[in-house]
C-alpha cells in the first residue's frame, strides 16, 4: 500500500551502482499483487532510536503528519537532530532539506534545526525524545539534545567543499550546550506549534 503511494519504485540508480543488498531484493517485488492497507489505522507514535511521527486523517488525501528526527539513528544523516517534515492536509509546508552528497548541505539551518555561534557551527550530537502525549485533540512531543561536538559550516551549500573533500574539523568534547524542542500538532485545524 505505502509502496504504491510512494510511486512503486523497484530500484534506484544510487543503490544499483553501490551494490546495496536491498536493491537486489526489491527486484523480487511483484507489482501485480493487490495493495492492502495495514489491518489497523496508523496512529501517532514514538519511534525508538529515530524520534516521533504525529498523524491525523491517516490514509486520506487530507492526511497531516509530522515526522521528527530526534534520536541516535544516524545512517546518512546530516546535522539534523530536531528537524522535521510537516505535511498539512496533504501539502508539504516544512521539509528537512536532505540531499545525497551534492550540494553538501551540512548546514543545520537547511534542516530546520539549530546552529550555534558565529560563524555558524552545526551540531553533531544526537538527541532523544524525552516525553510525549497522543490524544484525539492534539499530539505533543519533547526532545532534548546535549551538544558536545560542533563543526563550522559555510553560510550556504554553494560555499561548501565538494563531497569527499576536507571539511573543517569537528570540535569534539569542547562544548556543553543543552537545548530542547517541543512540537504539538493540533488536530482538526491541523496546525503545528514549535
Amino acid at each position: 500500500h505505502a509502496w504504491r503511494r510512494g510511486g512503486g519504485f523497484l530500484v534506484n540508480s544510487h543503490d544499483v551502482f553501490l551494490g546495496s543488498a536491498w536493491a537486489h531484493a526489491a527486484a523480487f517485488i511483484d507489482p501485480a499483487l493487490p495493495a492492502a492497507p495495514p489491518a489497523v489505522p496508523l496512529e501517532s507514535e514514538r519511534i525508538p532510536g529515530y524520534g516521533a511521527l504525529l498523524r491525523n486523517r491517516w490514509d486520506t488525501p487530507e492526511e497531516s503528519y509530522v515526522l521528527w528526527k530526534m534520536g541516535p539513528f544516524d545512517q546518512h544523516y546530516d546535522n539534523d537532530d530536531g528537524s522535521f517534515h510537516w505535511y498539512a492536509r496533504g501539502v508539504p509546508l516544512a521539509l528537512d532539506f536532505g540531499c545525497m552528497y551534492e550540494p553538501n548541505c551540512g548546514q543545520s539551518w537547511m534542516h530546520n534545526t539549530l546552529s550555534f555561534g558565529e560563524p555558524h557551527k552545526c551540531n553533531w550530537s544526537r538527541g532523544e525524545v524525552t516525553a510525549s502525549a497522543f490524544t484525539g485533540l492534539a499530539d505533543w512531543v519533547r526532545g532534548e539534545c546535549q551538544v558536545t561536538s560542533l563543526q563550522r559550516q559555510p553560510e550556504t551549500p554553494d560555499e561548501s567543499p565538494k563531497m569527499w573533500q576536507d571539511l573543517p574539523p569537528i570540535e569534539e568534547g569542547k562544548h556543553r550546550i543543552a537545548w530542547r524542542r517541543e512540537l504539538m500538532m493540533v488536530k482538526g485545524a491541523d496546525y503545528l506549534v514549535v
